[in-house]
């Protein structure tokens, strides 16, 4: 065993002296290795920007385009670099601009880096900017509430939700994101329903009012649970929470003024398609070139109500039941054969696995979690 430290026994070695005293230190110019600092940079977290946007103006300016990629707007004319809800760790810290208090040019020197904009409140109208030019990176905005005016924005994430309880005093239009049309050059329109698998309420009109101007629609329904379990499985463990509302639940039945649980899964077929605008086609026709995804349906609805015998003893995959129906409803209720034909070669069924391994994982957070945060690198 090797002695202590400070035990008078062990020899130390005399110190040189001199020159030799010590080794120079090693110092490398980071302005000629730019992409040694962009891999440095790759690896660290946002926490770690935080830290070093403080050490020296220049990578002040270097990190400022990271962290101003992804900004939220806030209720009082705030700007704050990450999604809505903050950082954690870091919210303490978190750069913001208060637009009253800066000026013009700083404001426009942090938008022209914004790739993905979460706005919950008027964001257009509290720019103090020309909105139409100064996003030039924008390629993302998702939102719930509010304004939104003069943005032009290739793609769109609003968060819906579908109400455990409805009762006729109740107002859809107070439930569902606004502002819509006001946005400008969207050719991708996702819609994420969050929903209680146990009580879930289905708006009873389309949500989509620009079918002209879309490429793609993607809805996008996700159970609250999900949010804990991801693509693990399910545990049932039921809160305290949960357990308290079902109690609720069983003492409350719907009535004629109130909408609770959950429908028979054809009539609930029948009121997605309202949802996607079948029935609003004579008068607000769908695009026959836009692409419609429905993500999730397989978790929504109870697709072994609808199987038959046979289908249930050849196991037939949940999604050609689900088509099946579909049109069924569609040609009986809605539209005519050849029109049903139409609209069903454009509507694309995915599990949200699918869906996550088509479009990437990064990518699939951004569409299904508020507090997502852009990623690292951005593709």
């Amino acid at each position: 065993m090797s002695s202590a430290p400070d035990d008078p026994s062990t020899p130390t070695a005399s110190a040189p002296s001199g020159a030799d005293s010590a080794s120079p230190a090693v110092t490398i110019d980071h302005t000629a290795f730019p992409y040694i600092i962009d891999q440095i940079l790759g690896y660290t977290s946002y926490d770690e920007w935080i830290v070093l946007r403080q050490t020296s103006r220049e990578f002040h300016d270097r990190i400022d385009p990271l962290l101003w990629r992804h900004v939220h707007i806030g209720s009082y004319g705030h700007l704050y670099a990450g999604p809505e809800g903050g950082r954690g760790t870091s919210k303490k810290c978190l750069p913001r601009l208060k637009f009253e208090d800066t000026s013009l040019d700083r404001i426009s020197a942090v938008l022209k880096h914004v790739a993905i904009l979460d706005g919950d409140c008027g964001c257009g109208s509290q720019l103090p900017i020309d909105v139409a030019t100064v996003f030039a990176k924008l390629r993302l905005v998702r939102h719930r509430f509010g304004y939104l005016e003069g943005i032009s924005v290739p793609k769109l994430v609003t968060w819906e939700y579908f109400p455990c309880v409805f009762t006729c005093d109740d107002k859809w239009g107070e439930m569902v994101s606004e502002g819509l049309a006001e946005l400008k050059n969207v050719r991708h329109h996702v819609l994420h329903f969050g929903y209680d698998k146990r009580s879930a309420v289905i708006p009873p009109f389309g949500m989509v009012k620009n079918w002209a101007e879309l490429e793609k629609a993607t809805f996008i329904f996700t159970e609250d649970r999900r949010k804990r379990f991801g693509f693990g499985k399910d545990d049932g463990i039921l809160s305290a929470e949960d357990i308290e509302y079902a109690e609720w639940l069983a003492e409350n039945p719907p009535d004629e003024e109130t909408q609770s649980g959950r429908r028979s899964p054809l009539d609930e077929i029948g009121s997605l398609l309202q949802l996607l605008g079948v029935e609003d086609d004579k008068d607000e026709p769908i695009s026959p070139t836009v692409e419609i995804t429905l993500v999730g349906l397989d978790e929504f609805i109870d697709v072994g109500a609808l199987a038959t015998k046979a289908e249930k003893k050849k196991n037939v995959h949940p999604h050609v039941i689900l088509s099946k129906t579909m049109a069924y409803v569609m040609k009986n209720y809605f539209v005519s054969p050849a029109r049903t034909k139409q609209i069903m070669s454009q509507i694309k069924l995915m599990t949200h696995q699918e869906y996550a391994d088509e479009i990437g994982l990064d990518e699939y957070w951004l569409e299904t979690r508020e507090d997502a945060q852009a990623p690292v690198v951005e593709a």
